[in-house]
């Protein structure tokens, strides 16, 4: 039986697909009727409740009314959560949830505070990114691998439990991918466990990928070239994607590539007071960190997931001169002549991408061909964007629009289908708290998950957090 032919709604089951008539129609959404308490000698033995024993008995009695299996994108918003609730007992992650608070959870979250900050300070950033915070008693800066895998591993547990992904909507592709991070460089990504073993950008992506079922997304905007441990780091993560197995866990391999990066920030403002020697210096910096990063990553041109994520303004202010199309296209000759001179020494010397001078070229066209790519324009001014180009040109007029939009819309919400109505995408934190973006307003949850560093302290999730203007738990557990 196709799924698209069953609706497990409020109108109850077709009992002419089963012949089978229950003795009163039982709605798989009917909140009202509950199922028959089973006991069960192992019950004590194996320490499962009575709780979760009728959760999922209700499971069991939905799919033979129905006589399929769940697909794995099923909708757990479309059966009863009041009769689902205690399928979730025993996760250690999720105690202190009920099913409501894990549906709205796992429906909405798409990036994950894996680690926090990042040292970019690109001006047009929309989470207004800062470097990680110093890690104390009190603060963290990243999760602990304890609180990943319990995450992780409390997601596949529930999934296994139900016969489908909790985050089923995603996997149909209403979320076509998910992040590690939310203000972080994905080459910044990685955890060390209690053995002090590093986990980088490659274990964190495959243990989302296997929790949640949808494709990791990969950014960077380059590192220092002399920073042998992301050097080392970003040729491992080019050499394992650029495997076809291994390509269907990434939906996009992301190259940041804008004017708006801090390097570039910096030598603009430096040519308009006319230091143009220590402008020369910056725009050095930021090109050969560019050209290194497109050099390093030579295996994935191949791939159809690489990509440039390139941005500019598109308003005539003056307070935009440096930043606009065709300052990018003016950094582009300027990094490919770089691009060039890096192929150029590999290929009169280890040989590592290019054999022959043919080689050399057909990566520098299929450079070009990803810089002839798409342009986005649309710029959210956080607060650091605010500073550099002011409250009052139209970037950052747009972005207070939006922000102010969402915070009615948030503030006007009575049940958890006006949230998912407004598009709104999820964050979880490095301690375990959880907040909605629009990626131009943030909103604070009352959803906690149970890390070991839960109550901790964290940087600020923006942009433009919205604290007055919290997501209750009473709205989220408002589904009718």
């Amino acid at each position: 039986m196709q799924v698209a032919n069953i609706r497990l709604n409020n109108y109850g089951f077709d009992y002419k697909k089963t012949g089978n008539k229950p003795a009163r129609p039982v709605s798989v959404a009917d909140n009202s009727v509950p199922y028959q308490n089973v006991t069960s000698p192992a019950v004590s033995f194996l320490g499962v409740s009575q709780k979760y024993l009728n959760a999922k008995q209700y499971i069991e009695r939905v799919k033979q009314i129905y006589e399929f299996l769940p697909p794995k994108n099923t909708d757990i918003y479309e059966f009863s959560l009041n009769n689902l609730d205690g399928i979730q007992e025993g996760i250690k992650v999720f105690n202190g949830l009920n099913m409501k608070e894990i549906a709205f959870l796992t429906r909405t979250m798409t990036e994950f505070g894996v680690n926090r900050g990042c040292h970019n300070m690109c001006s047009y950033c929309y989470a207004d990114a800062k470097p990680p915070i110093k890690e104390t008693a009190e603060t963290i800066n990243k999760m602990s691998w304890n609180d990943f895998k319990s995450l992780t591993d409390g997601l596949n547990e529930l999934n296994d439990r139900l016969g489908f992904y909790v985050s089923g909507p995603n996997v149909s592709g209403k979320r076509n991918y998910i992040s590690p991070f939310h203000d972080a460089d994905g080459i910044e990504v990685a955890l060390k466990d209690n053995n002090g073993v590093e986990h980088d950008f490659i274990d964190i992506a495959d243990e989302l990928y296997r929790a949640v079922g949808v494709p990791v997304v990969f950014d960077t905007a380059g590192w220092t070239p002399s920073n042998k441990k992301l050097q080392e780091r970003a040729e491992r993560i080019a050499a394992h994607y650029s495997l076809s197995e291994n390509e269907q866990i990434l939906t996009q391999f992301n190259i940041s590539f804008h004017p708006f990066h801090a390097l570039h920030t910096r030598q603009v403002l430096l040519e308009r007071t006319g230091d143009i020697e220590r402008a020369n210096k910056f725009k050095d910096l930021y090109e050969n960190r560019m050209a290194n990063a497109i050099y390093t990553f030579t295996p994935m041109l191949e791939s159809r997931k690489m990509g440039f994520i390139q941005r500019v303004a598109t308003s005539n202010e003056p307070v935009f001169d440096g930043f606009r199309e065709a300052d990018l296209q003016k950094m582009h000759k300027s990094i490919m002549k770089k691009v060039r001179v890096l192929y150029e020494k590999d290929l009169e010397g280890e040989q590592k991408f290019s054999k022959t001078s043919a080689d050399v070229e057909g990566h520098l066209s299929q450079i070009k061909m990803l810089m002839t790519g798409h342009v986005a324009s649309g710029i959210t001014l956080a607060e650091r964007g605010q500073e550099l180009f002011g409250k009052a040109n139209r970037h950052a007029l747009e972005t207070g629009d939006r922000a102010f939009s969402y915070n009615q819309r948030m503030a006007d919400a009575k049940n958890v289908k006006d949230i998912f109505y407004n598009g709104m995408n999820g964050i979880v934190d490095a301690n375990g708290d959880y907040y909605l973006t629009s990626w131009s307003a943030t909103f604070p949850t009352e959803i906690k998950l149970n890390f070991e560093n839960k109550g901790k302290l964290t940087a600020p999730i923006r942009p433009y957090l919205q604290e007055d203007t919290p997501i209750t738990r009473t709205v989220i557990n408002t589904v009718e």
